[in-house]
């Protein structure tokens, strides 16, 4: 038997600042292997079904948006932080993630998953050496709903959301997971078949891009210099990465 896995949970992501141990990193490589793995499968069946449409989508003309004191909070905190690349990425997120939670019938939050959306990169454009970008994400956006009046356990979930949004076993049903499925829509072009092509078209038209692809790649090196043996380090080290960003189905 190898060794036993570690979850890499909220409690790890605050225990270790998102460092990994070799054996930890090991693990995560298998990880991507084998998502790639099954991944295949389905981008070829995607090709078989270019000609059908996907049906996950939101109703843009009608959309409720979370109005509380943490989702302006968290809208206000994105908008004086991030990029404009960064930002519109943020909202993407949401609307992503959100279209397939519905898709797969996902129960989900509404506020903690608007707040998170919009924090999950927070820290992204501003690495600090020894602590991952999304800890550190996790942190203020605890700061950010405790000032918004939340309960320690909602400002816990929200911070657990983003602290492990990047981790790739986290479950999909979850705002991890859901936030995490959003952001790999816009990044990689995951799932996005599985979409309604006037829905993803609206969307951008809605939050355009500001050529996402070369400031993302380059926020995320600029990351993984500072906190080498983090989870964005790893992705970059992981060859198809880069490719998959750059080969990402939207126009810059």
């Amino acid at each position: 038997m190898g060794p036993k896995q570690v979850q890499l949970d909220y409690y790890w992501a605050r225990r270790t600042k998102g460092t990994l141990t070799a054996v930890q990193e090991a693990q995560v490589y298998a990880q991507l292997a084998g998502r790639a793995a099954r991944d295949l499968p389905h981008a070829l069946l995607a090709k078989v079904r270019a000609h059908q449409t996907g049906t996950g989508r939101l109703d843009l003309d009608n959309l409720r948006i979370p109005d509380t004191s943490l989702t302006r909070a968290a809208v206000t905190a994105a908008q004086s932080t991030l990029s404009p690349s960064l930002l519109e990425h943020s909202f993407r997120t949401y609307l992503f993630g959100r279209a397939l939670a519905e898709l797969d019938n996902s129960d989900y939050d509404p506020e903690l998953l608007y707040a998170a959306s919009l924090l999950h990169d927070i820290a992204l454009e501003d690495p600090v050496p020894g602590t991952c970008f999304s800890v550190r994400g996790a942190r203020r956006a605890r700061d950010i709903a405790h000032q918004s009046g939340i309960s320690s356990d909602r400002a816990d979930e929200l911070a657990a959301a983003i602290a492990t949004h990047m981790t790739l076993n986290v479950r999909p049903d979850t705002p991890a997971g859901i936030v995490g499925a959003g952001t790999a829509v816009d990044l990689f072009g995951m799932r996005v078949d599985d979409l309604d092509p006037h829905f993803v078209r609206r969307a951008v038209a809605r939050h355009p891009r500001h050529r996402l692809k070369p400031v993302v790649m380059e926020a995320m090196k600029r990351e993984a210099a500072a906190h080498p043996r983090g989870r964005t380090a790893i992705l970059l080290r992981w060859p198809p990465t880069l490719a998959r960003i750059r080969q990402a189905p939207f126009a810059e």
